[in-house]
């Protein structure tokens, strides 16, 4: 690596025909990607962020277009899959360290995630920011979305300090 690792290595197949893509982030804040045998991609930009990448990098595909989602300590990133911006955000959002990132392909398609006091983030593919907090949570807790009671619709679930929370798509608490 031109840099220690600084995140979990992420590795993607974009059209799933064994033409694997690596990416990592490095202490340097560059993002690197590279081939199956650790050749840097041709035509891949280095990404540099503002801070340290420690979590994974995530990768979804809405409209047919790819999404490449980083998180450092203050911003997300959207990128395409030479490295360009592909999206730029309206408002500031950080994700917490516990907080998964996940695709919601409701009308519109959402990335939703949780800041660092608990305020759930859907961010929309134009821009767009939508926040609503349910309540406050410590910046050690976890969160997740899931469809936990086959109703279709995904449920908030936070984990903090030992006590499980969840919460319908209607923000209605379950318990």
């Amino acid at each position: 690596l031109r840099s220690s690792a600084s995140s979990p290595l992420a590795v993607f197949d974009y059209d799933n025909n064994r033409d694997y893509r690596l990416l990592i982030a490095g202490e340097d804040k560059m993002i690197y990607a590279y081939d199956k045998t650790g050749s840097v991609v041709k035509g891949w930009k280095s990404f540099r962020t503002n801070g340290y990448v420690n979590s994974e990098i995530y990768w979804f595909r809405v409209s047919g277009k790819d999404y490449l989602v980083i998180s450092d300590e203050t911003s997300l990133y959207f990128i395409d899959r030479s490295g360009n911006p592909r999206l730029t955000l309206k408002e500031p959002v950080t994700k917490a360290k516990g907080s998964s990132i996940r695709l919601i392909s409701g009308t519109p398609p959402s990335v939703v995630c949780s800041a660092p006091d608990g305020t759930i983030q859907h961010i929309y593919f134009d821009g767009s920011v939508k926040k609503f907090t349910l309540r406050k949570f410590s910046g050690d807790h976890q969160f997740d979305i899931f469809d936990v009671n086959g109703d279709g619709f995904g449920e908030y679930i936070f984990i903090d300090k030992g006590i499980l929370y969840l919460y319908n798509h209607n923000s209605t608490e379950i318990f």
